[in-house]
């Protein structure tokens, strides 16, 4: 399938589920990532974005990450502990960003965890990464699928032998042909 025609596809129907997508030109491929985009928190940070001027700094390390909306678009850039910028300021999309804050909030262990175990709380699954890797020669068809049951969305991307389904959970399904 052509460049253009996966484009269109993926950024059509992979809108809604957390799974983000990016043409790699000089490999002739299209790489597929997932990515958690459902919660509170998440749509919180996203609202916070929408006004201009609007600043988010991440994490309170030596370096931080910092998004900004400026002219109508999300930039990122690192800061150092006192907030100075020390690398230019790059666009980003509203999932990258998603992607940036994620990453920020995921917890490294430690006694907060066991304390949590104790208590008995529940913890939130994260979804195993995927990075998955396909040729564009290789595509053969994507297709946008919903589920009468759970009213939940995926994308089936069905190629040379085999067929891939990205779920709406973040998950991923391969089965052969």
């Amino acid at each position: 399938m052509d460049r253009e025609k996966i484009e269109e596809k993926l950024e059509t129907y992979i809108e809604d589920i957390p799974w983000r997508y990016r043409i790699l030109e000089e490999k002739n491929s299209v790489r597929l990532l997932n990515l958690k985009t459902s919660g509170t928190s998440e749509e919180e940070f996203l609202e916070k974005l929408e006004e201009e001027g609007a600043v988010q700094t991440l994490g309170k390390n030596n370096i931080s990450y910092r998004i900004k909306r400026k002219n109508g678009k999300l930039w990122l850039s690192l800061v150092n502990r006192t907030g100075e910028e020390f690398k230019e300021p790059t666009e980003i999309s509203k999932r990258k960003a998603l992607e940036v804050f994620e990453s920020s909030q995921t917890e490294q262990g430690g006694l907060s965890s066991l304390l949590r175990l104790f208590r008995g709380e529940k913890t939130e699954r994260q979804p195993i990464p995927n990075r998955i890797l396909i040729g564009n020669d290789d595509i053969e068809r994507i297709e946008e699928e919903k589920s009468e049951i759970s009213d939940s969305k995926s994308v089936k991307i069905t190629c040379k032998g085999f067929q891939i389904k990205l779920r709406g959970n973040g998950g991923c399904d391969f089965e052969t042909l």
